[in-house]
């Protein structure tokens, strides 16, 4: 900035004047700083509204799960499954439940679906070994026959119905036991069927050849869990077969004596 004197007319002192010259042009920007520290952290904002839920239809169906309706990602649709509180998933009438592999189709259904085919519509595995399978025609064992049961002596299940069960005719053969003596010396106890009101038989008075045996030992006495024996169908039908042939031969020695009887009052007669 320019500066010149003045003397005044009294000439009792100077005055200074400054003159303003006309701004220059700008310098160029200077390099940019060092970034400065960080300012405190503002407050918490207050919580927004809660959002609503787009849905396709008009109501939906308590505990139904609830399914995306189209690609977009905002839509939902009711399900008839439901899943309740303590996380029990029920199908409604009529639903099918397809199970498959995260990675791939383990099984094709007929029309291109991941699920089960018409060979093997439901499996049972265990420890990663298919055990069961029911496909149209039948629920059978898979692998090696007669390697599975259905119920244990002391876990079995109630009541069985079917038109016909086969047998394989493994029936003991128990002519070298009394049949006759041994089904005589089976008694009543005072117990009462709660299903049939009728008496029982006194297990205590069934022979021990006669109870089923543990097929791992061949030893062990099977009894349920109230200590009840079990008999095999298979040994009842034995003893039943052993007690006909029994009184058939009984029967066929007393007709041979009848016939003797008779042969002999002929003989009287024509001598006579």
């Amino acid at each position: 900035m320019a500066k010149f004197y003045i003397r005044n007319a009294a000439n009792d002192g100077w005055i200074e004047v400054s003159a303003t010259g006309a701004t220059g042009p700008q310098g160029p920007q200077g390099e940019t700083g060092d970034t400065g520290p960080q300012g405190p952290q503002g407050e918490t904002g207050a919580t927004g509204a809660a959002g609503e839920v787009q849905s396709q239809d008009d109501t939906s169906t308590d505990n139904a799960i609830a399914r995306f309706h189209g690609t977009d990602g905002h839509a939902i649709q009711n399900s008839q499954p439901t899943i309740d509180d303590t996380g029990n998933l029920t199908l409604q009438e009529d639903d099918k439940l397809y199970l498959r592999n995260a990675n791939s189709c383990a099984w094709s259904y007929q029309d291109g679906r991941c699920g089960f085919d018409a060979t093997t519509l439901v499996g049972i595995w265990i420890g990663g070994t298919l055990k069961w399978y029911a496909n149209a025609n039948e629920f059978r064992p898979s692998g090696t026959t007669k390697t599975l049961d259905i119920g244990t002596s002391d876990a079995a299940v109630d009541d069985v119905y079917a038109d016909d069960f086969q047998n394989v005719a493994d029936v003991p053969w128990l002519d070298d036991k009394d049949d006759l003596a041994t089904i005589a010396t089976i008694r009543r106890s005072e117990a009462i069927s709660e299903r049939t009101g009728l008496p029982l038989i006194d297990d205590a008075t069934l022979p021990a050849w006669l109870l089923s045996r543990d097929k791992a030992d061949g030893t062990t006495i099977l009894r349920d869990d109230k200590g009840s024996p079990w008999v095999s169908t298979n040994n009842w039908v034995g003893l039943l077969l052993g007690a006909v042939r029994e009184l058939t031969r009984r029967a066929d020695a007393q007709q041979a004596e009848i016939n003797k009887l008779k042969a002999a009052v002929k003989a009287l007669q024509a001598g006579s």
